[in-house]
């Protein structure tokens, strides 16, 4: 392989993998946080509008954890004015969606540096099979001379 493709490939290869350390790193060991729609909050203070939906943010845990959160209660939610419903949680469990979603993107980015890789080694075995010819060499040419 020529000097002339080596440091494309090879700046190429480091920023992949740099890519991927960075993305590992910076967020897919981080704790991930879910917003769940409670209820309609009717306890607010007269400047907040009232009967506004609110949400309730719940801790997750990590995307390579093997639950989707601690097995610890829901954060308590406000109590509401008399006359009203309490507020109460769907009944969709809380941070199963996120953390599938955040293995999704991450199995995304792993399939793309992989395939990056693949792609590099692929153009480092054609151009290092090349041999390159001498500057003096000519091509061999079927007329007589």
């Amino acid at each position: 392989m020529s000097s002339r493709f080596r440091r494309p490939v090879l700046i190429t290869a480091v920023a992949l993998i740099g890519w991927y350390v960075i993305v590992l790193l910076l967020w897919a060991v981080q704790p991930l946080s879910d917003s769940i729609p409670v209820s309609i909050d009717h306890s607010l203070k007269k400047y907040e509008p009232a009967g506004r939906q609110i949400s309730q943010q719940v801790d997750c845990n990590t995307l390579f954890a093997g639950s989707a959160r601690d097995a610890g209660p829901l954060p308590a939610l406000p109590v509401q004015l008399p006359g009203y419903e309490p507020m109460q949680y769907p009944p969709r469990a809380a941070c199963v969606g996120v953390q599938r979603d955040a293995r999704i993107v991450f199995g995304l980015n792993t399939v793309f540096v992989l395939v990056g890789l693949a792609g590099l080694v692929l153009v480092n075995r054609r151009y290092s099979n090349e041999s390159p010819r001498a500057a003096g060499d000519q091509p061999v040419s079927a007329l007589p001379a």
